[in-house]
């Protein structure tokens, strides 16, 4: 009846077993048929490796970095991983930059793969971009409050930088002049930024993405894998 009403008998009626526990670490049968006969399973982390994959048996079965062809390093391997946690509690589409074991960029929700590694890579180049000497050596007045002085440095190292070294602005913030930041300038900073890490929560399906990403400082990349162009 239910089926009936709802799109003339072409919906499906998914009945959850309120008494079913899970089997083991992998799969589960949420009902036996003729009831419904749906068969849930999902590969998951095996012991501490994170960026491994299973069967439905929960058997380890390929390693990631296998699967897309990269060498996962010892010493990033953790990064990676705190990617891939950031990831999950984040909205999909989603793709993180990890460096040093911070969090350095995430974009989120995009509608394309390629979009999301633009937005993380953009932010990971502002983080990037802050630490350049002349970001940290600007000289502001005593009274700016933090939030002042951070959306000042954003501010500074756009390209609307005019809008506070204009005359008549720059005195409200620092005690003298700064040189701005030239695009050459920041191109060659952010050309020395590396060892960052990416994780990915799902696949890339193009190039595009690796080499986006490789702009920003990424030299180790956790993903999905599966896409036919992985090779």
């Amino acid at each position: 009846d239910i089926g009936k009403r709802c799109g003339h008998g072409g919906a499906a009626i998914l009945a959850a077993n309120a008494s079913w526990e899970r089997q083991g670490q992998y799969l589960g049968i949420l009902s036996k048929p003729p009831d419904v006969g749906l068969i849930a399973g999902q590969a998951r982390a095996v012991n501490a490796g994170l960026l491994a994959c299973a069967d439905a048996d929960g058997h380890a079965v390929l390693d990631v970095a296998d699967r897309v062809g990269l060498r996962i390093f010892q010493g990033n391997q953790r990064y990676e991983q705190i990617a891939l946690i950031t990831l999950k509690y984040t909205q999909s589409n989603s793709v993180c930059y990890v460096k040093d074991g911070m969090t350095i960029g995430v974009g989120a929700g995009q509608q394309s793969r390629v979009h999301c590694t633009r937005l993380a890579g953009n932010k990971a180049d502002i983080w990037w971009l802050r630490q350049n000497p002349k970001v940290l050596a600007l000289p502001f007045r005593d009274y700016v409050r933090r939030p002042d002085r951070d959306n000042a440095i954003d501010v500074y190292i756009s390209d609307d930088y005019e809008d506070v070294l204009a005359d008549g602005v720059w005195q409200n913030l620092f005690t003298q002049k700064p040189e701005p930041l030239t695009r050459e300038e920041k191109k060659a900073w952010i050309g020395q930024l590396h060892g960052v890490a990416l994780g990915s929560d799902a696949f890339f399906p193009f190039g595009d993405n690796v080499e986006r990403a490789h702009r920003s400082g990424v030299d180790y990349i956790a993903q999905a894998g599966g896409s036919i162009r992985d090779d």
